[in-house]
C-alpha cells in the first residue's frame, strides 16, 4: 500500500538505478488503495507519475475497516457510500487537474450507478473481471452516448 510520498521517491530512484527511469517508453504509475494515498493524491500526481490506478475494493475496505470476504461484514461493503465516493471523486479530479491518466478497478465496478459516475467524471479506463466485460462495455457506451447527446443538444441551442 502506498501511504507516503517517500515510497514513490524510493521507487523512482530504484528504477533510475536499474536504467528504467526516465524512459519515454516506460510509464510510471501508482496504485491508490488507501485513504492515506487519497489524502496525498495532489502531491502524488506532482511526483511525475504517468497514471494512477484506483483500487475501489481496497479503498472501500480500508475506509470502513472491514474485510468484504467476512460474511457478517459484507453488508457494510459499499463503494457507493458518500465517504468512499468523495475519495473517488477527489482522486479523479486531481488526476484530471494534473494530466495524469486514471484507471479505476475493483469489485462492484460493474454497478450501473458507479459506471455512470466514473464516465461522467472522465476516467480514462475501467478495469473489470472478464465476466463483467460485456455488461460494463455496454454501460460505458450508454453513458458516453448520453454525454455526447447532451453536449450536442447544448451546442444546437446556442
Amino acid at each position: 500500500f502506498v501511504t507516503s510520498l517517500d515510497e514513490i521517491r524510493k521507487s523512482k530512484k530504484l528504477l533510475k538505478e536499474v536504467g528504467l527511469e526516465p524512459l519515454e517508453e516506460v510509464e510510471f504509475g501508482v496504485l491508490v488503495q488507501t485513504p492515506a494515498a487519497v489524502q496525498l493524491i495532489d502531491d502524488i500526481c506532482k511526483q511525475g507519475v504517468d497514471f494512477i490506478v484506483l483500487d475501489l475494493t481496497c479503498l472501500t475496505q480500508l475506509t470502513f475497516g472491514i474485510d468484504k470476504n467476512h460474511e457478517k461484514l459484507i453488508t457494510y461493503f459499499d463503494p457507493l457510500a458518500k465517504v468512499v465516493l468523495d475519495q473517488v471523486l477527489k482522486v479523479i479530479r486531481s488526476c484530471k487537474e494534473h494530466n495524469v491518466e486514471i484507471c479505476v478497478r475493483g469489485d462492484k465496478i460493474e454497478d450501473e450507478e458507479m459506471i455512470k459516475i466514473l464516465v461522467r467524471q472522465g476516467v480514462d479506463s475501467i478495469s473489470v473481471l472478464p465476466s463483467y466485460y460485456d455488461k460494463v462495455k455496454q454501460l460505458v457506451a450508454k453513458n458516453e452516448r448520453k454525454l455526447l447527446l447532451n453536449v450536442a443538444r447544448k451546442e444546437f441551442k446556442e
